[in-house]
């Protein structure tokens, strides 16, 4: 609940800094997040449920696990399920823009989301792979730079240890903060591009 509210106000402020016109509707943007928050949930639920169903296909108390099934099929399902996210959830994303680009009610943005053609569509759905992919990265690269010096940790010390931890999860927060807001900014440009100079384009008000 604390970072519905927090999202949803600092994607306000941010999106008023890049368009200083846009009203400061943070009910709203709060609903969308908390929206936005309930699909990723759900998602993560039915990874979940995947994941119990495979280890009780391939871990049972009866014979020797097989750890590399498991292994190999949670790989795929969890890659499968980042990959779906990011080509579902643009739908989402898209809908405080639209609720305050257009000046729609939060209902209606999360309508019209869906309704954006194709091109604009696919557009929002290729950037929001690139930035899932990006986030990947970003992960894999904290974790890289978190477990480096683990060889050391003998000459080291655990403070140490903790400092490169507090140092790598920073790192991570702030790039992925960093793309989130060059998510925006795109989403904003191809809204530009698309739906700004349409004349078939209904605001609702």
């Amino acid at each position: 609940m604390v970072w519905i509210v927090i999202s949803g106000l600092g994607r306000n402020v941010v999106l008023k800094r890049m368009e200083p016109r846009l009203r400061f509707r943070p009910v709203e943007m709060i609903l969308l997040q908390a929206a936005w928050l309930a699909l990723m949930g759900a998602t993560f639920w039915l990874w979940f449920r995947l994941m119990q169903w495979v280890a009780v296909m391939h871990i049972s108390a009866e014979g020797e696990p097989d750890l590399i099934g498991y292994a190999i099929w949670g790989i795929v399902l969890s890659l499968a399920f980042f990959t779906a996210w990011a080509l579902i959830s643009w739908a989402l994303s898209i809908a405080p823009l639209l609720m305050l680009l257009e000046q729609r009610s939060a209902l209606s943005s999360l309508g019209q989301s869906l309704r954006l053609g194709r091109e604009f569509t696919g557009k929002l759905a290729e950037i929001n792979l690139v930035m899932g992919i990006v986030k990947l990265a970003l992960i894999v690269l904290a974790m890289v730079f978190s477990a480096a010096p683990l060889p050391f940790s003998d000459e080291l010390g655990s403070s140490a240890m903790h400092v490169v931890w507090v140092i790598s999860t920073i790192f991570y927060l702030v790039a992925n903060d960093y793309f989130h807001v060059v998510r925006l900014k795109a989403f904003v440009e191809f809204w530009k591009t698309y739906r700004k100079s349409d004349p078939a384009r209904q605001q609702i008000r």
